[in-house]
């Protein structure tokens, strides 16, 4: 089944009209060449297609594309749904170097909001696909949330936090750090913007704010947190993250295809629905 715009002869299709014939197509499980999308008309498409296919993957050729058409899909798409538009990224890092912990940490708030459900659209470099992650239980299952009111033993949680990749210190000063003074514990999630500080009485946490790294002050109070954890090792993909259902659109499929060669990858084309977008 072929659906597309193609200037050359004259075939022309609306935005919506195409997203609701592939959107159709897509459920029954067809294959989907399209073809003649230019400018923003691509990152539109992409944007009005994931509100009718929740989860939706897209492969690019490489990093760069991943994050230009990411960019692209975020400036159009309205504020309120930025928030399950994902890149999962794999940039190249040299033999033998650790990769940053900025970048660790963005994957790790990717694959979190994956496994919880609540990515509608993640945009990844074909090098993404064989990128080997922590397994989807193991990272649900080390997730540790806090919330205001409830009972925990400080020790414990500090225990947990440790085992998930945090480095307890004396002060907390960037991401992936926490401290326990008392009943005082400051942690700095690490994919959160700023740190938290948790007060607790006995076991009851009775408090949970926001605090300046500089001045060591809180900022504004808040009902719970999420820490996700700091695991960079496993032998899972991000393929194994999404139902086995997922659609998936290939851009540029003969760029893709020459990119697995060029790492002496095998395409895994393992996912039911195959929708290919060409310029």
């Amino acid at each position: 089944m072929h659906i597309g715009i193609d200037k050359s002869s004259g075939v022309t299709c609306s935005l919506d009209e195409l997203v609701r014939l592939t959107a159709r197509a897509g459920r029954g499980g067809g294959g989907v060449v399209i073809w003649g999308l230019e400018g923003g008309s691509k990152p539109i498409f992409l944007s009005l297609l994931a509100r009718e296919l929740s989860p939706l993957l897209v492969i690019t050729p490489n990093q760069d594309e991943a994050e230009a058409l990411y960019n692209d899909v975020i400036f159009f798409t309205a504020s309120a749904s930025r928030e399950g538009l994902l890149l999962f990224s794999a940039p190249e890092f040299p033999s033998g170097e650790i990769p940053p912990l900025g970048f660790i940490s963005e994957q790790m708030r990717v694959l979190r909001l994956i496994a919880e459900g609540k990515g509608s659209l993640v945009i990844t470099p074909v090098k993404g696909l064989f990128t080997t992650v922590t397994r989807k239980e193991a990272l649900l299952n080390a997730i540790v949330r806090v919330r205001v009111g409830e009972h925990l033993d400080r020790e414990s949680l500090v225990y947990d936090c440790v085992a998930n990749g945090y480095s307890r210190v004396d002060l907390v000063e960037e991401r992936g750090e926490l401290c326990l003074r008392g009943a005082i514990m400051d942690i700095y999630p690490i994919d959160h913007d700023c740190p938290y500080r948790i007060e607790f009485f006995g076991d009851e946490v009775i408090s949970l704010r926001t605090f300046d790294v500089e001045t060591q002050r809180s900022i504004k109070n808040v009902d719970e947190i999420t820490i996700t954890p700091l695991l960079n090792e496993g032998d899972a993909t991000l393929l194994s993250y999404l139902p086995p259902s997922t659609p998936f659109i290939i851009d540029s499929p003969l760029e893709v295809e020459h990119e697995a060669l060029q790492q002496n990858e095998v395409m895994k084309y393992g996912l039911i629905r195959l929708f290919s977008l060409t310029p």
